[in-house]
């Protein structure tokens, strides 16, 4: 699928600079610019944006709300462990990125373990408690066995209530490939 330029690239991070005072002298929390930073890598990567040859699970997905569209593919051995994984769509860069996480963060672990890590990711995001949000912050840390893996960077797209939905859509998926008939 062709990569889709929609400009929200840019007013994602102006608003970001604007919220942040860095217009008006003040200073910009450091870990927050590491986030931007981090989403900006996962989204100009192309590790993952591809086409597997033969995958075993592959799903998709559309935000309704704007378009952006994710197709994830899995190799799976017989453990059900994710030997590969890509993804193919367009989207902002919110969604591009995450999705690369997503393709990132699941390679060695089994579909289970997946979920769980899933479900994780949805939980910091969308709890409107703060203290829920960082148990399940607290959760993909440890999952993942390290104290600052990349897709806790999500955390600032807590920010914008209406870019989560950008940043879930490819962790979505990965829950009702489970539940699909057969697996």
């Amino acid at each position: 699928m062709a990569r889709r330029d929609c400009g929200c690239d840019d007013d994602y991070f102006q608003r970001s600079r604007r919220r942040n005072g860095s217009r008006t002298g003040a200073t910009v929390d450091p870990k927050e610019n590491l986030y931007k930073s981090t989403l900006m890598k996962h989204y100009r990567a192309m590790d993952y944006r591809r086409v597997l040859a033969e995958p075993y699970i592959e799903s998709q997905q559309v935000n309704r709300s704007c378009g952006d569209r994710i197709k994830l593919q899995f190799k799976i051995d017989a453990d059900w462990r994710v030997l590969d994984a890509a993804y193919q769509g367009e989207g902002c860069s919110i969604c591009i990125a995450s999705a690369a996480m997503l393709c990132d963060s699941i390679r060695g672990l089994t579909m289970q373990e997946g979920t769980i890590l899933a479900l994780s990711v949805i939980g910091m995001l969308e709890s409107q408690d703060e203290t829920i949000a960082s148990q399940h912050f607290q959760e993909i840390a440890e999952k993942l066995g390290t104290s600052e893996p990349d897709i806790l960077s999500l955390w600032s797209v807590r920010a914008f209530g209406a870019r989560i939905p950008c940043a879930l859509l490819s962790w979505n998926i990965i829950p009702t490939l489970l539940e699909k008939p057969g697996s």
